[in-house]
C-alpha cells in the first residue's frame, strides 16, 4: 500500500474506513485523491481509453450517463477496497468436488489501479491453489482491452 501515491492512498483509506464520505472524496478539491487518470492510468491505458471512447455511441452514453458513472466508479472502489463482512481467505475451493475448476487472476505488471503487490500477498500468503495467478509483464489495467483488440484483428485479417 505505501508504493501507492499519497493521493491512492487516501482514497483507498476512506473506502476503506469511511465509505459513506467516498463519492465526496472524489468531487472534492482540497486533499490529493485518485481522481486523475494521469495518475492512476499508463500511457498506453490512455491510448485504449480514448480509442474506446472515440466512438460517438460510447461518448453520447457517458453523457447520457452524467453522475451515473461516478457513482460506479465510486461503488467499484468500495467493493474493491471497503471493509468485507467476511475474510476472502477463508472461502473454500469452489471446485472441491471435481477438482477440475481454478480462477485464474491476470495482474498487468505496470497497473496503477489495482497494485499487483496486493495480489501477490494473497498468494504468498494464503496459498489458495485453486486460484492461478497471472503477470502480463508490459500490461496496464485495461489489458482486457488490449488482449480483445489483438483477438478481433486476428479474427479479421
Amino acid at each position: 500500500m505505501r508504493r501507492l501515491p499519497v493521493g491512492f492512498q487516501l482514497t483507498l483509506g476512506v473506502a476503506h474506513y469511511c465509505p459513506w464520505l467516498l463519492y465526496w472524496w472524489m468531487a472534492q478539491k482540497w486533499f490529493p485523491n485518485s481522481r486523475n487518470p494521469k495518475d492512476t492510468m499508463t500511457k498506453r491505458d490512455l491510448e485504449l481509453a480514448e480509442m474506446h471512447t472515440k466512438h460517438s455511441y460510447i461518448m453520447e452514453t457517458a453523457l447520457r450517463q452524467g453522475e451515473h458513472v461516478r457513482t460506479q466508479l465510486t461503488r467499484d472502489i468500495i467493493v474493491g477496497y471497503g471493509n468485507w463482512e467476511f475474510d476472502p481467505t477463508e472461502l473454500s475451493n469452489p471446485f472441491s468436488d471435481s477438482n477440475k475448476g481454478s480462477v485464474h487472476i491476470w495482474c498487468g505488471l505496470e497497473d496503477r489501479q489495482i497494485s499487483r503487490y496486493v495480489l501477490l500477498y494473497i498468494q504468498t500468503n494464503f496459498k489458495l491453489p485453486w486460484v492461478k495467478f497471472h503477470e502480463v509483464p508490459d500490461g496496464g489495467h485495461y489489458i482486457i482491452h488490449e488482449t480483445l483488440r489483438s483477438h478481433y484483428q486476428s479474427r479479421l485479417y
